[in-house]
């Protein structure tokens, strides 16, 4: 793709916040000769672009917290088994 052709490889893609409005922020990591560069990404494309260079995805303790909270909520009841009735 383009960024071979540049000479930039994928470093690793940073999912790092998410915020009040339940909105994943990230940013991928690109090496291009000696230098480092960090461009905002969406989360989706960032895992994307990492997937298909075989570059790391991290996601920081912040995002794993709050994330991990949400999800909780939304499988408390799934512990249970469904109840049916006989009809």
């Amino acid at each position: 793709g383009c960024l071979h052709h540049l000479g930039v490889t994928v470093e690793r893609v940073v999912v790092h916040t998410l915020d009040e409005q339940g909105v994943y922020l990230a940013h991928v990591r690109l090496r291009a000769a000696d230098r480092t560069i960090i461009v905002d990404t969406r989360p989706s494309d960032g895992l994307v672009l990492a997937a298909l260079r075989g570059a790391s995805i991290y996601v920081t303790g912040q995002v794993l917290e709050r994330g991990g909270q949400d999800l909780h909520e939304a499988l408390a009841g799934l512990d249970d088994p469904p109840t049916t009735e006989a009809a």
